[in-house]
């Protein structure tokens, strides 16, 4: 079997990253002892959803990518 490189990303969207250093988080602290993450990372304004989520899977800003609110209209 080929060696295979696995992601798995987590985004608890709504929530400042000190919120889970104030708080009980056994598994998630699981998940950071081994894995990799960022408590340092901004989001892109406007700070909604689908801009925001757009712009993490795309590397730029919504003003590049287009999209400026969370309502999704698909392209028929």
């Amino acid at each position: 079997m080929p060696d295979v490189n696995l992601l798995v990303l987590f985004v608890i969207d709504g929530m400042r990253p000190d919120g889970l250093q104030q708080t009980d988080t056994p598994h998630i602290d699981n998940v950071f002892q081994r894995g990799a993450y960022t408590c340092t990372a901004r989001t892109v304004m406007p700070s909604v959803t689908l801009p925001a989520h757009t712009s993490m899977f795309r590397g730029v800003e919504p003003e590049c990518h287009g999209i400026i609110t969370s309502i999704w209209i698909p392209l028929v």
